[in-house]
């Protein structure tokens, strides 16, 4: 496991130039992080809020990486969509109001949409600690597409696939 964990920081490293290094534990890997993203098919949680420091943003997407007492810790919650978020079994928010930490009215989070077009000012202090919950958010999807397009076209694979028969003004 070791190995395969060297092989695939070198890849990375390669393919972003980004600071891509293998850690013994999570906590190694949490700690003094400005961004945690948890992505994981964890049937617990993954990390404790205690080790989320100051300043840092964790992007929850899978679902259960979240310990039960992050919001004890942190200072936001922005959600993709509050109804998605909160009614969806197993989400972070979800979990959050269904044990009463959180009222089901939303007030308590604030959806991504209201920071991305100023209604709400997201982050007001650099330590303030921002949990984010993008998960169901089309615009992941696209981005992810996206990405996986052009590896595709750079690599020279796939088919192109007409969707649509029509005239070419829609293509």
């Amino acid at each position: 496991a070791k190995e395969r964990c060297a092989r695939f920081c070198e890849r990375a490293r390669s393919a972003t130039g980004l600071d891509v290094r293998p850690v013994e534990s999570a906590e190694a890997a949490v700690r003094g992080a400005g961004v945690v993203v948890p992505a994981t098919m964890a049937v617990a949680p993954s990390f404790e809020a205690a080790w989320i420091e100051p300043g840092t943003t964790v992007v929850l997407v899978s679902s259960l990486d979240a310990p039960v007492d992050l919001q004890e810790v942190t200072d936001l919650l922005v959600v993709d969509d509050w109804e998605h978020e909160s009614t969806h079994p197993g989400r972070y928010a979800e979990r959050r109001v269904s044990a009463g930490a959180i009222p089901a009215d939303g007030s308590a989070a604030v959806e991504l949409a209201d920071v991305v077009t100023g209604r709400h000012p997201g982050r007001t202090g650099a330590g303030r600690r921002i949990v984010v919950t993008p998960v169901g958010l089309g615009m992941d999807d696209v981005a992810a597409a996206w990405l996986v397009l052009q590896g595709a076209r750079r690599e020279g694979l796939g088919t192109p696939l007409r969707l649509r028969s029509g005239p070419a003004v829609w293509e």
